[in-house]
This record gives structure tokens, C-alpha cells and sequence, in this order.
């Protein structure tokens, strides 16, 4: 059980300030990983909640692994984003104020032959002028902000 489904035993549906890593993860031909969750219609950056002794980093790279099965080395901190505007409620009724810490990394360590079993129904990598009509909001102010700085 997670960190955040034990919170949500004690507390119900009351609104929880979590921890939340993104990765921009850029490959050599200058494209941006983007997946598809079942649960979410859009395209995003790989994200993910904190768990209790994982440092922000760890967090990073298992969700990757976790989304896309790839493995990362080194990840850098691009910016932090916080605040109202990025409150949600699940299908559930959890709200959430999540604290986001967006990382970018180039060091992909390991890419697998074969597909993996992972948590996304899709991962792809896309030019940072070709993204899907249907990419997240989040996705998009990390690319508008940081895009040209990526390379």
C-alpha cells in the first residue's frame, strides 16, 4: 500500500498536500517521452507521488521505470510548481495540493528490446514541435518554459 492510500485510510477524503516528481525525459534526437495512462485521456510527462525514504530523485526515476520502463541516470531539478492551480480531485473525490518537482533528464541508462508491462498504455517519444493535440497542461508549461533551455 502507498503512502498516499495509508493517508487517505486516516484522513477520508479530506484534501492532502502531497509530493509529486514529473521528468521531462529528452533522448538524443531531441524528442520529449510522453505517456498515456489508462485512467487519463491526455498525454504527459512521466509523474508520480513521493513515497516515505525515496529521496525527490528515486521518485523520478521509479516512476520512469514504473511508466515507460526506462532507467535514468542522472536527473536536474528544472523548477518547482505549487499552488491552487494545481489542485485535483480524483474519479474518487481525493483532492490533492500537490507540491511538483519537475526534473529533466537525458541520461537514459537503459532501454529495453522487448516491451515492458508498465503502468501506461502508451510511451512515446515526440519532437517538442509535433506534441499531441491532447497533451496535459502540465506537459505544456514545462515545454513552453523550459523547451529551448532542454538542449
Amino acid at each position: 500500500m502507498s503512502y498516499r492510500e495509508q493517508l487517505r485510510q486516516r484522513v477520508g477524503q479530506a484534501p492532502l498536500l502531497l509530493v509529486k516528481a514529473t521528468v521531462a525525459v529528452l533522448d538524443k534526437r531531441h524528442r520529449i517521452l510522453l505517456v498515456k495512462r489508462e485512467q487519463d485521456a491526455e498525454w504527459n510527462i512521466p509523474e508520480g507521488f513521493m513515497e516515505l525514504k525515496e529521496t525527490a530523485e528515486e521518485t523520478g526515476q521509479r516512476i520512469v521505470f514504473t511508466l515507460a520502463g526506462l532507467k535514468l541516470g542522472e536527473l536536474g531539478l528544472l523548477g518547482v510548481y505549487s499552488g491552487e492551480q494545481y489542485y485535483t480531485v480524483s474519479e474518487q473525490g481525493e483532492a490533492t495540493y500537490p507540491v511538483i518537482l519537475n526534473f529533466v533528464s537525458k541520461d537514459i541508462k537503459e532501454i529495453p528490446n522487448e516491451p515492458q508491462h508498465t503502468e501506461a498504455i502508451e510511451a512515446r517519444f515526440f519532437p517538442l514541435d509535433q506534441l499531441p493535440a491532447e497533451t496535459a497542461q502540465l506537459a505544456n508549461e514545462v515545454i513552453q518554459q523550459y523547451g529551448p533551455a532542454f538542449f
